[in-house]
């Protein structure tokens, strides 16, 4: 049985106000929210989980993504977890501080893997994804970056029997379809193929 949750983060502003949100003064000059898109799909059974995220992602956003997840895998462990990173389209308003605050707020993990799949075409996402992965590797047994779904789902899901109906679920609801060309993936997140 899969269990699908999807929502939208709307990240910091890229204007600043008193209340937190925006007057007609601040649109008006032009300000305007980031915003991430997550779904994410379980297979409890399997104990597997595909978190797609598309859109801008932003400090704001990484940590409710992480506070979101933490109440959704409480008492939950041993997960092998893929963070589909494909469709992000913007990721200038994350940083390190920023990173390292929403892997502080990780809860513990046991025996649960992290595989990041970000585009291979994005030097910046790879890099940023990679310091995600060091703090994030505390809160669990592991945690990697990978360009290429078939090593990340190698990875995280070792048994090509097991892995098998995790891969057609990823190729049904992942961020991107691969090209005909295998060697490169598209950032369109509507094409079905």
């Amino acid at each position: 049985m899969i269990v699908v949750s999807s929502y939208c983060v709307r990240g910091e502003a890229d204007f600043r106000c008193e209340a937190g949100l925006p007057s007609e003064k601040d649109e008006a000059r032009g300000g305007s929210y980031r915003t991430m898109g997550v779904s994410r799909y379980w297979c409890h059974a399997e104990r597997f989980n595909l978190t797609t995220l598309s859109g801008a992602l932003d400090n704001h956003g990484l940590l409710e993504h992480v506070q979101a997840l933490n109440q959704e895998c409480h008492g939950i462990t041993g997960v092998n977890e893929l963070a589909d990173c494909r469709a992000l389209n913007d990721v200038d308003y994350v940083s390190v501080p920023g990173i390292t605050r929403a892997c502080l707020q990780e809860k513990n993990k046991p025996g649960s893997r992290l595989a990041i799949l970000v585009p291979r075409q994005s030097p910046v996402m790879y890099g940023m994804a990679r310091v995600y992965q060091m703090f994030a590797a505390d809160s669990r047994e592991a945690a990697k970056v990978f360009t290429n779904l078939d090593e990340a789902l190698c990875w995280l899901v070792p048994d090509a029997k097991q892995r098998g109906p995790l891969m057609e679920l990823v190729n049904s609801h992942g961020s991107l379809q691969k090209s005909t060309d295998s060697s490169s993936c598209i950032l369109n997140p509507y094409r079905r193929g």
